[in-house]
């Protein structure tokens, strides 16, 4: 029976780092940003932009996107799949898929893009089911 303890006693503290990491994971926050380089287009041509959404764990499910309607503006996702990469911030390392947009402007002058809203899942760390997040990209101009 002692063995046993011992034999424990060594898994817990090799297994103890894992564990924490793991804890660590769940702590911090899934992101939300955009990525555009967008500064003038003619009137029709299509501008393109990223959504890039991080996750501290991995994604559950598929990303769901709420598009604003824009006055004198189409704007539409573009068809495909994301994508897939991850991305090191301040240390942490976070799961990443990048989704494209395409904006069509119907007039001349300052276009402004509100925020676009995404929902989507994060596995939790350990055996918990995906936790639902609802974030709000920033809105932009061109």
């Amino acid at each position: 029976m002692t063995r046993f303890y011992g034999i424990f006693t060594v898994l817990i503290l090799f297994f103890a780092p894992a564990f924490s990491s793991l804890a660590e994971d769940s702590r911090r926050n899934p992101v939300v940003r955009i990525d555009s380089s967008i500064e003038s287009v003619w009137v029709g041509q299509k501008a393109e932009f990223s959504v890039v959404l991080l996750s501290p764990t991995f994604f559950s499910g598929t990303p769901r996107f709420d598009l604003p309607e824009i006055p004198g503006a189409l704007l539409m996702k573009v068809p495909g799949r994301p994508m897939v990469s991850s991305e090191n911030i301040n240390g942490h390392t976070y799961s990443a898929q990048t989704h494209e947009f395409a904006v069509f402007t119907q007039n001349a002058g300052k276009t402004e893009i509100p925020p676009i809203g995404v929902r989507f899942g994060i596995a939790d760390s350990g055996a918990s089911a995906a936790v639902e997040h609802e974030l709000y990209t920033r809105k932009f101009h061109f």
